[in-house]
């Protein structure tokens, strides 16, 4: 499932064509009677909240999207090519067209519904600088270990399992530690880390990388282990593979629904 960046890059790249009367269809059928009401409007704007997509149109007909696993925006230039597949939503402009394929939602909503959505997501890393007193107290008090606690959008949005494990191990705290017992300066230099990691993953390929040169240097990985390492990650689908601090096998583990990826020296509780 796509993270926060990824999203984020999504709605980036939407706002290229805001201002631009869209012409909108459906050509899987799904979505016609809304593509139809918005159908030569246009974008005022687009953007993105953890891993949710908001493409708004006016102050009370926004699009609401989340990929889930299969969802994607599928850009063309001019000639553009007749819809392929289930393509649930075209928007065509000037010089091209996106088509949007596979979500998991994809709905009209008015403000209140907006609201609604983002009233039940936690913070995202990639709008808040800065560890928000609200997602540091709630951890205070929170006897759910901090490897659930990553994974549930309602307390901070935008991580999935690939940026957990990473952020996680690159901090050397365990996934089974509850969050209550974590120090609060731990917790707030983890959302730091979270923040550097995802802001990388936007401007530069998209993809998730958090093996480079300049990378956040936590003292447990020597800087030539992070310039030489040619994965780019530390811990993900590295099952068995000797961890790149302490040379001990990497330990995958179904956690929650999910694959949990750790080493169980640098990671301790």
């Amino acid at each position: 499932m796509p993270e926060g960046h990824t999203i984020l890059r999504a709605a980036n790249h939407w706002n290229r064509i805001a201002g631009e009367p869209l012409t909108l269809s459906s050509p899987q059928g799904r979505f016609s009677a809304e593509a139809a009401e918005l159908d030569q409007e246009p974008l005022l704007r687009a953007y993105a909240h953890g891993k949710h997509l908001f493409l708004e149109f006016s102050d009370d007909r926004t699009i609401h999207i989340h990929l889930g696993l299969y969802g994607r925006n599928r850009w063309q230039s001019a000639p553009v090519a007749p819809p392929k597949g289930a393509v649930r939503l075209r928007a065509e402009f000037q010089g091209g067209a996106v088509d949007l394929s596979g979500p998991t939602r994809c709905e009209l909503l008015d403000s209140a519904g907006v609201q609604k959505i983002l009233d039940r997501l936690g913070p995202d890393p990639l709008k808040l600088e800065e560890a928000p007193d609200a997602f540091l107290a709630k951890m205070a008090k929170s006897k759910k270990q901090i490897g659930q606690i990553l994974m549930d959008q309602s307390l901070i949005a935008g991580i999935g399992n690939v940026y957990r494990a990473e952020v996680l191990f690159m901090s050397g705290l365990s996934p089974f530690a509850e969050a209550r017992n974590i120090p609060a300066e731990e917790l707030q230099s983890l959302w730091r880390l979270t923040r550097e990691l995802m802001v990388h993953g936007v401007s530069h390929s998209g993809g998730i990388e958090t093996v480079y040169p300049d990378s956040p240097k936590p003292q447990m990985i020597p800087a030539e282990v992070r310039t030489a390492c040619a994965s780019r990650t530390y811990v993900y689908k590295r099952t068995g593979l000797p961890c790149v601090a302490c040379g001990n096998p990497v330990a995958m583990e179904e956690y929650y629904g999910r694959s949990l990826y750790y080493c169980a020296v640098d990671q301790k509780i």
